[in-house]
């Protein structure tokens, strides 16, 4: 079969079908094709998934650590009023006793402990007393 065309494009299509059939070109995906692009889909979307899973993991624990230094925040801040030089040496000052603030639970029913120590007696050539708070937050 041979037509004639003035329009190259043309041309080239109709060529193009004829060798096709020539070669017996099918037009359609074979089963083989199909579960192979199938297997790369469900590989990529497992791999955006795993991906996404330990970002959340790393998100919620950063965000137990933020509660936790804030509430170490909070108590601190609650020291920093007994920080006076009339009151320093009291009893009653919250700075000489050795009392934890306890125990803090957030919302979703986490628990976290905190300590302090303190340093009651000044260091030799320093003119301050050093306190170590430490908060201790679930894994």
């Amino acid at each position: 079969m041979h037509v004639v065309v003035d329009n190259p494009i043309d041309a080239f299509f109709i060529k193009a079908k004829e060798i096709a059939v020539m070669l017996h070109i099918k037009k359609s995906f074979t089963l083989v094709e199909v579960i192979v692009s199938a297997v790369i889909l469900a590989l990529t979307f497992g791999g955006l998934l795993a991906a996404f899973s330990g970002a959340r993991a790393y998100v919620a624990r950063a965000e137990r650590r933020l509660v936790a230094a804030n509430a170490a925040r909070a108590w601190l801040n609650g020291l920093y009023v007994q920080v006076r030089q009339d009151t320093w040496d009291l009893p009653a000052n919250l700075l000489q006793t050795t009392t934890s603030p306890g125990n803090l639970t957030d919302p979703f029913n986490r628990n976290y402990t905190q300590t302090y120590e303190r340093n009651a007696t000044l260091e030799a050539g320093r003119e301050y007393r050093s306190i170590d708070m430490h908060t201790g937050f679930p894994s």
